[in-house]
């Protein structure tokens, strides 16, 4: 407390000047009051005039302080504040190159053939049935495209036979007919589900006497087994046809469909054709 006191008396100190000026306007004005003025002033009246200088000395000591404080305060605050960097960054641009489509993977196409019945060719003058001795049945075998991709390299072969109604009931035509087969036929490529396909004429071996009767008699069957190959872009596969041509219980004539007819297998490997 001391301390504040002795650092303002010494400011007002610093305004001796003031002080002084307060003493010299009490001394002139005293002057002016005796010699001119013909009367006396007051020490009362003296006494506020130096207490006025004084306090205006005390003023001046303030407003010295208030000052130097507030430029102080604004040095620490100069000093402070930390420089604000402003760095202006474009945009990032991305660009985006366009990938093609990546191309999937599509799984092989894969078609069908089937046969068609057999028949009797339209133009055949030695028609059927009845069958007599000597008889060479002809019979038209024909497959189609059935799917839905396109069939190449096809190549086909037919036997005609006769077999007895009991191989026929037992199923064991296909079995028996099969390895005399000669896939030696060949065509080109079929369009999928086109109106026409591709067609053979085969004929059996001339029947003989016992042979006409029991097909006329109901003892044995005209039956026709058929292979073709052919390939597509998963492979190559064997279509195979197995039908009989016997007469009912009725009398009529009708084609049996075995088990192996219209039957589809791939190939492991190519098969020799023979």
């Amino acid at each position: 407390m001391s301390a504040n006191v002795g650092v303002f008396l010494l400011a007002i100190w610093g305004h001796l000047s003031t002080l002084v000026a307060g003493c010299v306007v009490t001394f002139l004005i005293g002057l002016i009051e005796k010699h001119i003025l013909k009367r006396p002033i007051s020490v009362k009246a003296e006494i506020m005039i130096f207490l006025c200088f004084i306090f205006f000395a005390c003023f001046q000591a303030w407003q010295d302080a208030y000052t130097s404080q507030k430029g102080l305060q604004a040095q620490i605050n100069g000093k402070s504040q930390q420089p604000t960097i402003q760095v202006n960054v474009p945009p990032t641009q991305v660009v985006v190159t366009p990938q093609p489509p990546s191309a999937v993977p599509l799984a092989p196409q894969h078609s069908h053939v089937g046969f068609a019945p057999p028949a009797m060719p339209a133009d055949a003058t030695d028609r059927w049935p009845p069958f007599h001795a000597g008889q060479i049945v002809a019979v038209d075998v024909a497959f189609l495209n059935v799917g839905d991709y396109t069939v190449r390299d096809q190549i086909s072969g037919a036997t005609v036979a006769v077999v007895s109604s009991r191989e026929v009931i037992a199923g064991s035509v296909f079995g028996s007919i099969s390895p005399t087969v000669k896939v030696v036929r060949k065509g080109g490529s079929l369009v999928a589900h086109a109106p026409y396909g591709s067609y053979g004429t085969y004929g059996s071996n001339p029947l003989t006497a016992d042979e006409a009767t029991d097909l006329n008699n109901k003892q044995r069957g005209l039956c026709v087994v058929a292979k073709v190959r052919w390939a597509d872009d998963s492979g190559r596969y064997e279509t195979d046809l197995c039908r009989c041509f016997m007469a009912e219980p009725a009398g009529a004539f009708n084609w049996h469909t075995l088990p192996e007819d219209n039957r589809e297998h791939k190939l492991s490997q190519r098969v020799s054709e023979h």
